[in-house]
């Protein structure tokens, strides 16, 4: 017989099991939040929906008899909503077996290759990334002659071509190769050839409390973290803290431009491994 019921997510439906087994069984259960619930960025906007599931997201925080979070921010959110509850924040991290074998891959020497993995998407929306790109490539010939972009994962949301076309628009696809979903060894592999990795979190409400779990695989792969993130949020504070990289804010292409040149600066100046020295 079971000690404790531990429920993770999302899906948020597996609190909801976990709430009803929990109140079968007379069990203590953990609910392990990796996102917020009705906060998160790509809810639905429908007012039913959100009044339903606030309730359920109540329900399930106040009946759990303990949280876990991935970042101090989201714990930091449910204590605001419901001041009762207890949470311990546990972050996201890697395993180390993934990175077997990969120490003598070496990164890109001719090229300027900055390698995203993961999802963009309306939400996750990288045009600013994009001018910020465009910038440099209209105004520095040694940029525009080095900088190669590399999107492993997925560009738009399936249907959708916002942020493809806007690559177009812009010029850039003639800098980037995009890639589909690979094999997660695959993808480790990407991460070590990259000069530089690009972390990216979009402009949304309560984004600071977003903490990917690629995040700490970029910090493992010891490549520079080029984070372009809400400078206030748990994403920025971790680069900081691991002096891995350079954090600029996510709002303003000029900004994240400036930013982008500095780091590759250091590239044609051979010191990108000082970051981690």
């Amino acid at each position: 017989k079971p000690k404790l019921i531990y429920s993770t997510a999302s899906p948020f439906s597996a609190h909801l099991i976990a709430l009803l087994l929990a109140r079968i069984s007379h069990l203590p259960w953990v609910a392990d939040f990796r996102d917020l619930w009705v906060d998160r960025p790509n809810f639905p906007s429908s007012k039913w929906r959100h009044f339903i599931d606030r309730k359920l997201e109540s329900k399930v925080c106040q009946k759990a008899k303990h949280l876990v979070t991935v970042s101090s921010f989201i714990g930091e959110r449910f204590k605001t909503l419901y001041p009762s509850i207890s949470y311990t924040t546990i972050p996201n991290g890697y395993d180390e077996n993934d990175f077997l074998n990969s120490e003598l891959i070496e990164p890109h020497s001719e090229k300027f290759t900055i390698t995203y993995t993961g999802i963009f998407n309306q939400e996750q929306n990288p045009d600013k990334f994009f001018q910020a790109v465009k910038i440099l490539i209209d105004e520095q010939k040694d940029f525009r002659e080095k900088i190669r972009l590399r999107f492993i994962g997925q560009l738009d949301n399936p249907g959708e071509f916002h942020n493809y076309l806007r690559l177009i628009e812009l010029g850039l696809d003639q800098y980037s190769d995009i890639l589909s979903y690979q094999p997660h060894q695959q993808v480790i592999q990407e991460m070590k050839k990259a000069t530089v990795l690009l972390l990216f979190i979009g402009e949304y409400r309560l984004n600071q409390a977003i903490l990917t779990g690629k995040l700490f695989e970029y910090l493992r792969a010891r490549r520079p973290i080029f984070a372009v993130v809400p400078i206030d949020g748990a994403a920025a504070d971790i680069v900081h803290q691991a002096n891995a990289g350079l954090v600029v804010a996510n709002d303003n292409p000029a900004e994240i431009a400036n930013g982008l040149f500095k780091i590759f600066n250091l590239f044609q100046q051979n010191l990108l491994e000082k970051i981690y020295s």
